[in-house]
């Protein structure tokens, strides 16, 4: 199964689901980008520093813009906000049943993930810390087979 985490820029929040993703469940095929990324932008230090917290390694990660090469051939695919959401249809259409929210397809909630960018270690870290919630409810229901 090849999922694909997707923000703004591709250096924090998709960048750390990727890399929480990965480390948590290694058999996954797992990628990220972002709806207005520049390629081959680095992580940015906190979203490093925080992933580290998780035990993931993003000081490797370039970013990359989503597009529907990448899109196409995802199983599923994740934002981090609606916004992201409602971009990614105009590129891909005919995706319900692989495009969602994360807090969507993870717990059914309509909440956003808030883009630490610029701000506070902590608050990176408190994204992390949502995002592995999110990501260990994933992984279950991947598990389980019981997504859509």
């Amino acid at each position: 199964m090849k999922i694909v985490f997707v923000c703004t820029g591709n250096i924090c929040r998709s960048a750390m689901a990727e890399a929480i993703m990965r480390k948590k469940e290694p058999n996954l095929d797992v990628s990220s980008c972002g709806t207005w990324a520049y390629e081959g932008d680095t992580a940015s230090k906190k979203a490093i520093l925080a992933a580290a917290e998780k035990g993931a390694d993003l000081s490797n990660h370039k970013s990359r813009r989503a597009d529907s090469e990448i899109l196409w051939d995802a199983d599923l695919i994740l934002t981090m906000t609606k916004e992201h959401k409602t971009a990614l249809e105009a590129i891909i259409p005919n995706t319900e049943k692989r495009l969602y929210t994360i807090c969507e397809f993870a717990d059914g909630s309509n909440e956003d993930i808030s883009d630490p960018y610029g701000k506070s270690v902590e608050e990176y870290l408190e994204c992390a810390d949502e995002l592995e919630i999110l990501i260990e409810k994933i992984i279950e229901k991947v598990k389980n087979k019981s997504i859509v």
